[in-house]
């Protein structure tokens, strides 16, 4: 879990072209999207 925090992390502070962006919006649809792939891996 917490590796996939730092992916995620990591991941976000990469991708300079959307600093301009709400830096809320962009956590809650990385947060999202990484949780809702977590659990479709884990229902497998």
């Amino acid at each position: 879990m917490v590796n996939l925090i730092d992916k995620v992390g990591h991941f976000k502070y990469r991708q300079k072209p959307f600093n301009h962006l709400p830096i809320k919006i962009l956590d809650s649809l990385i947060l999202a999207y990484a949780l809702n792939k977590l659990m479709i891996e884990t229902k497998i």
